[in-house]
């Protein structure tokens, strides 16, 4: 994904598959991440970047086409 877990300062879980939410912060580069989504073979057809109020996020996977 473009970090590793020592990236990580936080992570926040909200609700129940299929309609659950990861949200992790900490010193994650965009780019890497970017780079890491957009490559990986498995995820590039379901994949979709969201720009939201000035905030970048990632969706894919069939359940995760609602918002």
């Amino acid at each position: 994904m473009g970090f590793s877990l020592v990236d990580a300062d936080q992570e926040i879980l909200a609700g129940r598959p299929p309609d659950a939410v990861t949200v992790i912060t900490g010193r994650i580069d965009p780019d890497q991440v970017e780079e890491a989504v957009t490559s990986d073979p498995e995820w590039q057809g379901d994949l979709e970047r969201v720009d939201h109020d000035g905030d970048t996020y990632y969706r894919w996977g069939p359940t995760m086409v609602r918002t």
